[in-house]
């Protein structure tokens, strides 16, 4: 279909509206028209602005962990997929076709073996609206998905093994704009969602009931959150604006202990290293932030992609990042360096909006609004 019924418009632009709109599509608003490379590059972004877009032109410095297809499924929805998750054997997607998939992930072919494509398990249509966010526990057994529908649901993937069961274990009703994108903790106990204006709500996911609201920092609409997932770190939250504006937010202390204001428009994505102390944002802007938590600061800004940064990822060994954006591509990234280390301009026909890592770090998953999902084997 031509584009979805959306609630936000000028997104792109840092400013919401609560209007429902039938629009270009895509997750919070309308497709911005996309900024040239050149324009990113002059804009005050930070330390080593100037080096960094020197990297996005210079594909010869892209050799150390070159992306490599290895498969595509198509369709994977019948409309744009929006999100997806990697936990085990799993892959858990939502998209604009109101609709959510759980799905074995399959094997390359391998020295003779023959490969094992990537199938659908369970087809999930609780949802009215488009499937917005969608995330996985740890062991890949227990799913939670947001929609436009202002639900989220929670599932037990483990009864998939029991002919006829279903897996929906029970719905939230948050009301009209009080959820967008979810996260869901490290030990699965607990569901973050921000609203609309501007409201950060946990829900508790063995019983659905809501646990506590948090004004977000900026007080603006939340268009992402991500726990963090680090030993000894505390219960924290970070979370990013529709103004661009990302914080960390202590649980336990109900407020932020870390505040940046590096991006210009709203942040897409968030993603934190496993060792918790180093976290991600992606941004509208066409940015990538890297901070250091522990010292509140920004390690540095990355011009990223060319139009809109709509996702970034961190890999589960901590050395690599991966970015996607509306202008189709995907990219990798050297952490410690902060030097782009692959780049596949044809990765997509159309919009990136999500990634996530196998657990060993060796494959990446992306979804698009071209309606699939690509594998990636990712070799040193």
């Amino acid at each position: 279909m031509d584009g979805v019924w959306q609630r936000w418009m000028c997104i792109g632009q840092g400013e919401a509206s609560p209007v429902v709109t039938h629009t270009d599509r895509g997750p919070g608003g309308v497709k911005a028209a996309p900024s040239t490379l050149s324009a990113l590059c002059a804009a005050p972004l930070g330390r080593d602005n100037g080096g960094l877009s020197a990297v996005i032109a210079n594909d010869a410095r892209r050799t150390s962990m070159p992306l490599q297809v290895v498969e595509t499924v198509s369709p994977a929805h019948e409309d744009g997929v929006w999100s997806l998750a990697w936990k085990g054997d799993r892959i858990f997607t939502g998209g604009c076709d109101d609709k959510a998939k759980v799905w074995a992930v399959g094997r390359p072919a391998d020295h003779g073996v023959d490969a094992v494509p990537t199938a659908v398990r369970f087809l999930l249509e609780d949802h009215l609206l488009p499937v917005v966010s969608v995330g996985l526990s740890s062991d890949g057994n227990f799913g939670v998905s947001a929609s436009m529908d202002f639900t989220i649901k929670l599932w037990d993937f483990e009864k998939l093994a029991d002919v006829g069961a279903r897996p929906l274990l029970r719905s939230i009703d948050c009301g009209p704009g009080e959820s967008w994108t979810v996260s869901l903790s490290s030990d699965a106990q607990r569901i973050a969602t921000g609203s609309h204006t501007g409201k950060i709500h946990l829900y508790e996911c063995s019983s659905g009931d809501k646990l506590l609201s948090l004004d977000s920092p900026t007080g603006k609409m939340v268009m992402a959150q991500a726990f963090s997932i680090g030993m000894g770190t505390g219960d924290r939250l970070a979370v990013g604006s529709v103004d661009g504006g990302v914080a960390i937010v202590d649980i336990e202390a109900g407020k932020a202990v870390s505040k940046w204001s590096n991006h210009s428009k709203a942040v897409r994505s968030l993603s934190w290293a496993p060792d918790g102390v180093a976290m991600l944002s992606a941004s509208d802007d066409g940015t990538v932030c890297i901070y250091d938590s522990r010292q509140s600061s920004t390690v540095d800004i990355m011009v990223a992609h060319e139009s809109l940064a709509l996702c970034v990822a961190v890999s589960p060994c901590g050395t690599q990042v991966a970015s996607g954006g509306s202008d189709k591509k995907v990219r990798l990234w050297d952490l410690k360096t902060r030097t782009a280390s692959s780049s596949l301009a044809d990765a997509h026909s159309d919009a990136v909006w999500s990634l996530a890592w196998n657990d060993a770090g060796t494959r990446l998953a992306s979804a698009s609004d071209d309606k699939t999902v690509n594998m990636y084997q990712c070799t040193a």
